[in-house]
């Protein structure tokens, strides 16, 4: 458990900015791996669960077909995690509970799969790479959600780990997609600047919808 006091810091912290302009070069410098010939497009929307909590998951999603047992699926995607968080609270008048971040997160999987007729059905893994781009806590005397502050609260915005999952496609006609996966999400970075160790972790599912892009 992490626990985090709520006082005031100097303002001594990193521009957020700088950290959003790491990610996004992150996403320009992967993109043109799956550049060459068709991909699909499509977005996707689902859920995360964590934390005896739930949150939400919604964004693009990439797919390169590779022969004709593998693929890369990369999503550009907003996904809201339900953490682990404790906060340590010396106010009377606050009782602050379900802590959740807000991300903005880039997961690089690599599928394997096997077909049946339209279907096909396969496993998939690997890393993904998120921006907090905000947080919220719920105060349960005011029934109110209040914002976190990272800097303040010790706590990182940037948060990596790995995917692993399965899931079923559906083809469909003029090479359409269908499909839907479910995943268990371990974060490999502490989210604790201080001492205490707070790693993120749920299991989520994706629904997602895509279409033929590019020449053959």
């Amino acid at each position: 458990m992490a626990f985090f006091a709520l006082r005031s810091f100097d303002n001594t912290h990193q521009l957020p900015k700088q950290k959003m302009k790491h990610l996004i070069i992150c996403i320009l410098c992967l993109l043109p791996l799956i550049g060459f010939g068709q991909v699909r497009v499509g977005l996707a929307g689902g859920g995360f669960f964590g934390n005896n909590d739930q949150g939400v998951i919604g964004g693009l999603v990439v797919q390169k077909d590779l022969g004709g047992f593998g693929g890369i699926h990369i999503g550009i995607q907003y996904i809201e995690k339900p953490t682990n968080l404790s906060i340590l609270n010396d106010n009377p008048e606050q009782d602050l509970i379900r802590p959740r971040i807000q991300y903005l997160s880039l997961p690089i999987h690599y599928q394997y799969y096997f077909s049946v007729q339209q279907f096909r059905l396969g496993l998939y893994g690997g890393p993904y790479i998120a921006y907090g781009l905000g947080g919220t806590l719920y105060d349960q005397q005011k029934e109110e959600n209040l914002p976190i502050q990272f800097e303040k609260m010790g706590i990182h915005r940037i948060d990596y780990g790995l995917h692993l999952g399965a899931g079923i496609e559906l083809d469909l006609l003029h090479s359409k997609r269908m499909f839907i996966k479910g995943f268990y999400g371990l974060g490999l970075r502490d989210l604790d600047k201080k001492e205490s160790d707070a790693f993120s972790e749920g299991v989520g599912f994706l629904m997602g919808f895509m279409v033929p892009f590019g020449k053959n």
